[in-house]
Order: C-alpha cells, then sequence, then structure tokens
C-alpha cells in the first residue's frame, strides 16, 4: 500500500546526496513507515524473538528497496543496530512502538518522554 509519505518518498528521492539532504523530519517519518510495516508483521507471529524482529525487517526492507530514503533507515537496522534494537524493545516491553523505536535509533528527536522511559527500565541508551 502506498501511503502519502510513501508516494512523496519515491517521486522525490533518488540520490544519495538527496537522502543526506533530507529534514529529520522526513527521516523520522521514513524511521516509523518502515517500523510500522515491521510492526504489522511482528504483530503475525506468536512470539517477540530476535529472529522474529529479524526476518521483518528484512522482508520490509527488501519490499520497500525502490524507496531510498527507506533504503538507508533498512542498511541501518540492518548492518548496525537490529540487535541493540531488539534488547531495547525486550527490556521495555516486548512490544514494537514505532515512534519510541526511531527515537532510540536516532532517526527521531528524543523526546522527554523517551528518556524517562529509558531511566525507569535502566536501559542504555547511547546508540
Amino acid at each position: 500500500m502506498i501511503t502519502p509519505p510513501r508516494l512523496l518518498l519515491l517521486l522525490g528521492l533518488s540520490s544519495l546526496s538527496l537522502i543526506q539532504a533530507m529534514s529529520p523530519e522526513t527521516k523520522c517519518n521514513a524511521c516509523k513507515e518502515l517500523l510500522s510495516d515491521v510492526k504489522e508483521y511482528v504483530n503475525m507471529t506468536s512470539m517477540l524473538t530476535e529472529n522474529v524482529i529479524e526476518e521483518a525487517v528484512k522482508r520490509t526492507c527488501n519490499s520497500q528497496l525502490h524507496i531510498p530514503l527507506l533504503e538507508e533507515v533498512c542498511e541501518v537496522l540492518e548492518q548496525r543496530v537490529l540487535h541493540e534494537l531488539f534488547k531495547w524493545i525486550e527490556k521495555i516491553d516486548s512490544s514494537i512502538d514505532p515512534e519510541r523505536e526511531c527515537q532510540f535509533l536516532r532517526f527521531c528527536p528524543r523526546s522527554a518522554a523517551f528518556f524517562q522511559v529509558a531511566r525507569s527500565h535502566q536501559v542504555d541508551i547511547s546508540v
């Protein structure tokens, strides 16, 4: 399904230099869109494991290769922080919240509520 943010990404993004020039808000929205799709896949499974999240990220990313900005988010997820993301999700409440997870990954600005959750669960947020 092509949602308005995806349509804008499809129409407007075609090179790495454009991706690097994207606003923080655009990167944040791309991350939340991608993790919303990951969440849908994970919710269809019986339990949340690192392998389930990895498979969900791979499937979602493979279906989004035509959108350069989402490709950048996928690269970060797949190559750099998948294990840390899983540990974060598992420690917080074992469910995916795209807004919170994108703050954890630094694609979105971290809110006071984010820091409060991290402190209350004694989570290292230095990712």
